[in-house]
């Protein structure tokens, strides 16, 4: 025996050493791998008689009526008007079983009283408004909620189809219908919808919570609009995901701003105020912040693990170790994914001379900031300033508002467990999956009256007509209707055995 290792080269003792602790390495990795939890057996979908011709012929009225969200209170008051006559003459048990409360002149709450007072109500919420829209590139104007027959499949098409009156108009023929079939509730049920989310949410949202406050009402858990269904195969699984929100970004405007020499525009002189700001641009653009992991991304990893092909499974459970890798590859997926990992920068509005002929002397840029966990305002903003230079004037927009990241809502509780059989049992072969919410919601100011807030759109949406929400030609395929309603038909039930 010592004659052999003697024989062996120091060299080749070390490969083989180094071989050794790779396959040692490789065989702890697999082993991880096999041992990750596996696919439960799924629930069986539940099936209602609804009603889908008159779900689809009341979400084309509620389109049909513009109510773009108010900047000031008293803004489009005819509209928010008529939006509240439409759901009176649309929902009638509705109005007659719940106490209805109109909060700070259009938010509204609709209170459905219980049998048992010792549990907690739940709370769907919704919002009335919309964003502005002209009719250039729209196939059909946008307030026309013109449904169409595309290639054998039916759209409704206008401003709101996703966000969010579908949603709302789900909701209401859910409750209507538990209504007229005499499902009862233990639990008391509210509906909460402000009317300014897509501005501030401070007339509606944080007007109904302050309400409740004052009322004393806390929540074992609401829902509030979040993640879509979206198909598995981009991370290796067969069959779809329902992202629900445990969590959201923060939320901040910043203004950078470049003050030079300005002038008549026929002798200018380099360089302007135009020119600097956009070098300044392009510098933070190369320059974002990290890509991480987050509680919510570890909760998403584990829910997804059991789903996925051995490849996917094997790179996923070993996470860490393939870290980098993986998170440049997430980030390349979808700007959506890679925002789920990063605080995110985007240069929105640009504003320099109002004459055509005339250097500004001061060009500034609003930067729309949405926060990962972990950041702060102070922290994305010492991060701008390092990109862009002493040169650049950087300082919180006067009309923005600083929301800092949401806190978790855990899924480790009867209320989020309840929320994901309800959607296994309306969806059928679909695999619910918690992760950080990255627009905003009126969700983030109901905190103070519940633990467990989730954010879930019950809609099937492709990329393509995700892409159109706030864009020209959001539209929804009618037929996502029925499994939107019985979500939240199975959500009632379950919230009341």
């Amino acid at each position: 025996m010592y004659n052999l290792l003697n024989s062996i080269s120091l060299d080749a003792i070390i490969d083989i050493i180094i071989s050794g602790l790779v396959f040692i390495f490789l065989l702890i990795m697999t082993l991880r791998t096999l041992l990750a939890p596996k696919a439960k057996t799924g629930e069986q979908t539940v099936h209602y008689d609804l009603d889908l011709s008159r779900a689809v012929k009341n979400l084309s009225k509620a389109i049909q009526i513009p109510t773009i969200s108010p900047k000031f209170k008293g803004d489009n008051k005819e509209a928010f008007l008529a939006y509240e006559k439409f759901l009176e003459e649309s929902y009638p048990l509705i109005h007659t079983t719940a106490k209805k409360t109109v909060i700070n002149d259009h938010a509204l709450i609709f209170h459905i009283k219980g049998s048992d007072d010792s549990l907690l109500p739940i709370a769907f919420l919704a919002h009335q408004d919309v964003v502005p829209s002209t009719e250039d590139s729209w196939d059909y104007p946008p307030f026309s909620g013109k449904i169409v027959n595309i290639d054998g499949e039916e759209f409704i098409y206008g401003r709101g189809t996703v966000d969010m009156k579908g949603q709302m108009i789900s909701t209401l023929e859910a409750v209507e219908y538990c209504l007229k079939n005499n499902i009862k509730l233990k639990r008391d049920l509210y509906l909460c919808f402000g009317y300014d989310e897509e501005l501030t949410g401070t007339l509606g949202a944080l007007s109904i919570v302050k309400h409740l406050q004052k009322n004393n009402v806390v929540f074992e858990f609401i829902i509030d609009e979040g993640g879509l269904v979206l198909d598995g195969k981009m991370l290796g699984i067969k069959g779809n995901v329902a992202l629900i929100g445990n969590s959201e970004k923060g939320y901040i405007d910043y203004a950078l701003s470049a003050t030079c020499d300005g002038g008549h525009s026929s002798a200018p002189m380099h360089p302007t105020s135009i020119e600097t700001l956009s070098k300044a641009i392009t510098k933070l653009s190369k320059k974002p912040l990290p890509l991480r992991w987050t509680k919510s991304t570890e909760e998403l990893f584990n829910a997804l693990i059991p789903h996925m092909n051995f490849l996917a499974r094997f790179v996923c459970v070993n996470r860490n170790i393939f870290s980098p890798i993986l998170k440049a590859v997430l980030a390349k997926v979808n700007p959506a994914v890679e925002a789920v990992m990063r605080t995110t920068i985007a240069p929105t509005m640009i504003k320099g001379s109002d004459a055509l002929n005339t250097i500004s002397k001061t060009a500034t840029v609003n930067i729309n900031c949405r926060l990962l966990e972990g950041d702060t305002d102070q922290s994305v903003k010492e991060h701008i300033k390092k990109a862009v230079g002493k040169h650049i004037k950087v300082e919180m927009e006067k009309t923005s508002s600083y929301d800092p990241p949401s806190p978790f809502s855990s899924i480790d509780t009867p209320s989020y467990q309840l929320i994901a059989k309800s959607i296994a049992q309306s969806f059928g072969n679909l695999i619910p999956a918690p992760f950080t919410f990255i627009a905003g919601s009126d969700a983030k100011f109901y905190y103070p009256v519940s633990k467990h807030i989730y954010r879930f759109t019950p809609f099937m949406v492709d990329i393509d007509d995700a892409e159109m929400i706030h864009g020209a030609n959001e539209r929804l395929k009618t037929k996502e209707l029925i499994p939107a309603i019985t979500f939240f038909i199975r959500v009632i039930e379950n919230a009341n055995k």
